[in-house]
């Protein structure tokens, strides 16, 4: 729940997707860390900036996403900004989605190999690339997720292909971590393979209810990062209070699995009714939700009418999606109620009907 006004607004464009950002423990937790440790480290991993704190998230979260080691980043953007641009040298390819996040294009730009860009989600494209490929090295990253669209990596045929070609696979799970799965591990937990990717990012701010991310993979891949990942060498550490509170969120997801069932009921149901209504919506079983409006202008109006009635969502406009495709994504979360969902239905009902939006 946001404020507008200083009149409460329902927040259907947050990545809280556990609802574990208000959570009492978690939040006691970074409280009691700043109360121990401070409000900073004052210094990055490598000088006075790593604490008991860090080394025991790290573990945890190896042993959760079944990976030797972690290694943990100020954010989710510098923690992909140094997987990539360490990894991928001269002479070495590194191929993306066309819908990729913009973190992942900046990567790629920071590194000194040659890029390349597959279509989004097609397996067909990729296998042109990577057949074609005289690089000395290849690695393609995606997302497990895709958080501009929502749709759900093919990691069996992204694992396939990088198998048959001599690839390495990085997924940013920034949206499919404590999401996807039967324990919310992310897209290889959904699919039934796990470790299908060399290097896995995982994001703090959405399931885990703070900032910061990690980079998971084999020990001597975190060891060499460690070493070379430049944003994670010149970087503040992440501070004792959002390392505590992902520690907490991390047990607390691991104790309450109701809450991904809860999480999985309500964006289903959300879904649903906005697809009742005649939106187009997708298929994706997931919390973030396009609701395609077409129109730029239409996207903002319509962003605009859901705020002025208490409801938050983010239009999504070109460059970003073409022209044409703009849309309003809204999210679910393990909180709400179906009360308070039909409430946020009622809305977009209205506007429907004022706007003339399906006309």
């Amino acid at each position: 729940m946001a404020l507008r006004n200083r009149q409460p607004v329902m927040a259907m464009g947050s990545n809280d997707y556990l609802g574990l950002m208000n959570h009492p423990k978690v939040t006691e937790a970074a409280v009691d860390a700043v109360r121990r440790y401070g409000t900073g480290c004052s210094g990055s991993r490598f000088l006075n900036g790593t604490l008991a704190l860090h080394e025991e998230l790290e573990e945890r979260l190896a042993a959760f996403l079944h990976k030797e080691a972690t290694i943990v980043f100020p954010s989710e953007y510098q923690a992909i900004l140094g997987a990539i641009s360490a990894v991928a040298g001269k002479n070495e390819t590194v191929v993306i989605d066309t819908m990729s996040h913009p973190g992942i294009v900046d990567a790629c730009r920071l590194s000194f190999a040659q890029v390349q860009l597959y279509r989004h989600n097609d397996m067909r494209d990729l296998e042109r690339i990577l057949r074609a490929s005289t690089s000395r090295r290849v690695m393609v990253v995606a997302e497990g997720v895709y958080g501009i669209c929502g749709d759900i990596a093919d990691l069996p045929g992204l694992q396939d292909l990088c198998h048959r070609y001599q690839a390495g696979l990085m997924i940013d799970e920034a949206h499919a971590f404590g999401v996807l799965g039967g324990r919310g591990r992310g897209t290889g937990d959904h699919f039934g393979v796990d470790n299908a990717a060399n290097v896995v990012m995982v994001g703090f701010g959405n399931s885990l209810a703070t900032t910061g991310g990690c980079l998971a993979a084999d020990g001597d891949i975190i060891d060499f990062l460690k070493h070379h990942a430049r944003p994670l060498i010149f970087s503040a550490s992440l501070p004792p209070s959002a390392v505590a509170a992902a520690t907490t969120a991390l047990q607390i997801m691991q104790e309450e699995p109701e809450r991904l069932v809860r999480l999985r009921r309500n964006s289903e149901y959300l879904r649903e009714g906005l697809r009742t209504l005649g939106f187009e919506v997708g298929t994706a079983q997931i919390p973030l939700i396009s609701v395609v409006v077409g129109d730029d202008m239409r996207a903002m109006a319509l962003a605009h009418r859901l705020h002025a009635a208490g409801v938050q969502a983010s239009p999504v406009l070109s460059p970003l999606v073409p022209c044409g495709k703009a849309f309003v994504r809204v999210t679910s979360a393990a909180g709400p109620t179906l009360s308070r969902i039909d409430e946020v239905l009622d809305v977009f009902a209205s506007a429907v009907q004022t706007m003339g939006l399906l006309d």
